[in-house]
């Protein structure tokens, strides 16, 4: 990962690489998956939090399948504090020590952040879980916004699971797919860190268009959040009507 620092006129001045550290020995990474970065405040202090989105198999688990790999939530911490911190990590140019059973800087990193799971609640995580004890893989795409317009940020996801299976009438291995979703998930919470409510399905994309990406915004500057969502079809703007 990377993040830029900015001067007054929001351009570029610098690049920092950037490595993130989770516990090995609850979370096995899947190879080559993609962190998502967010900069959020999370629990509503006033300061920035670092939130990333990773495709992990957690190991304490015990009905997780040897593919069972799950979108889970992490995240570090803003404090006032912290721009000590990275000033003298970055100082040091290499941080070589970290906690056990975490990583260790790899390939000229500036910095290590050292990220801690989050919860969604409301049975997600078990959702995941009883999918992945089937062999299905489960993916997500994730972003924030205030759907409801109470002023706490919600959270809007899609899920889409995949697994490989063997067609009974030909010996050949195939890709199955499940349905294909996109949710939000209210945050009842208006201090603190959030709090979810029970996921609602807002868009359901053909199984086989499965989402790319998605976003959150007001595109049609009505005063309410709008989603758009990618998928291999194209586009699609979903927009309140109410």
């Amino acid at each position: 990962m990377h993040w830029y620092e900015l001067d007054s006129e929001n351009r570029i001045t610098n690049r920092r690489d950037l490595q993130i550290a989770i516990d090995q020995s609850r979370f096995a990474l899947v190879p080559k998956a993609e962190a998502r970065p967010f900069l959020i405040d999370w629990n509503r202090d006033g300061i920035e939090d670092l939130v990333v989105a990773l495709l992990v198999a957690d190991r304490t688990r015990p009905r997780t399948g040897p593919m069972g790999y799950c979108p889970r939530l992490f995240i570090k911490y803003g404090s006032s504090s912290r721009q000590d911190e990275i000033e003298n990590g970055l100082n040091q140019r290499h941080v070589t020590t970290s906690p056990p059973q975490m990583f260790t800087p790899q390939g000229g990193a500036d910095l290590v952040v050292n990220l801690e799971p989050v919860e969604f609640g409301n049975g997600i995580e078990e959702h995941w879980d009883g999918l992945s004890s089937q062999r299905w893989r489960i993916f997500a795409e994730f972003a924030f916004g205030d759907v409801d317009s109470d002023g706490n940020f919600d959270l809007i996801f899609s899920e889409r699971a995949v697994r490989v299976v063997v067609d009974q009438d030909t010996g050949l291995q195939r890709m199955e797919h499940s349905q294909s979703a996109v949710y939000w998930m209210k945050n009842t919470s208006s201090t603190g860190a959030p709090e979810f409510d029970v996921a609602r399905e807002i868009f359901s994309p053909d199984p086989q268009q499965p989402v790319i990406s998605l976003n959150a915004a007001d595109f049609d500057q009505d005063g309410k959040l709008d989603v758009i969502v990618q998928s291999p079809a194209g586009l699609h703007l979903l927009s309140q009507t109410e």
